[in-house]
């Protein structure tokens, strides 16, 4: 990985932790994590920012992070709209978590380094997912993107080594650089026709892909996109 980009995580990381010590409305904590599948996490686990367009933004209050979470989708009677930068950041007890669908915007490496992740669950609704949201969520097997997606930004999946099935949009139109670094379980991926660029090493080291087709539009694709 480039220089800049290193030291773009090395500043993610500490704005991540710096949200998470002191992002928004405290609640108070439980300890309670028998959560049933489709029941929303009790909002005591997570703090809150509302937000200029009377949504609120959410994190997660408490370093002690539940294994199973589903998102609840409002908070004092307004939507639950995005999940803020490093919102979920090692919460290494992670293992599943359901989105709802008044989620549109996952932030900045909300869920960086949850190295149990195995499963979540994205709404179809959700129109954006930022650079190093899942890095090095080394359990995460699969995940599907909905159609509002249209573009799988910067190292949004690096260091992902047990991924092996990523559903793409039909309109996503550009994949970042080092997206799928290192996805070293990644046999097959269909690029959609719309996509006219893959960044930088955006497959470096996905040592296991065997089969990708690369559609007619693609008018740019970058150094070692494909190397290793």
């Amino acid at each position: 990985m480039k220089k800049h980009n290193f030291l773009f995580l090395l500043l993610t990381i500490f704005l991540a932790m710096f949200v998470l010590a002191s992002c928004g409305e405290n609640t108070d904590n439980n300890t309670d994590s028998n959560i049933p599948d489709n029941t929303p996490t009790d909002i005591s686990y997570f703090d809150f920012i509302l937000l200029e367009d009377n949504t609120y933004s959410i994190c997660y209050g408490d370093m002690e992070c539940l294994n199973n979470i589903v998102i609840p989708s409002t908070y004092r009677e307004k939507p639950i709209s995005s999940i803020m930068m490093g919102g979920f950041a090692e919460c290494t007890n992670l293992k599943t978590i359901k989105i709802p669908d008044t989620v549109k915007s996952i932030g900045l490496g909300a869920f960086y380094n949850c190295t149990n992740l195995t499963s979540i669950e994205i709404p179809d609704g959700l129109t954006e997912i930022e650079s190093y949201s899942f890095y090095d969520c080394k359990s995460l097997k699969e995940i599907i993107i909905p159609n509002g997606v249209t573009q799988i930004s910067g190292d949004t999946f690096h260091g992902c080594t047990s991924l092996t099935n990523v559903i793409l949009p039909n309109d996503v139109t550009r994949i970042g650089d080092n997206a799928f670094y290192g996805c070293s379980d990644l046999a097959n991926i269909d690029i959609p026709s719309k996509v006219t660029y893959v960044g930088d090493m955006a497959f470096y080291n996905c040592s296991n892909l065997n089969n990708i087709e690369i559609p007619s539009g693609v008018t740019s694709i970058n150094q070692h996109a494909f190397h290793g």
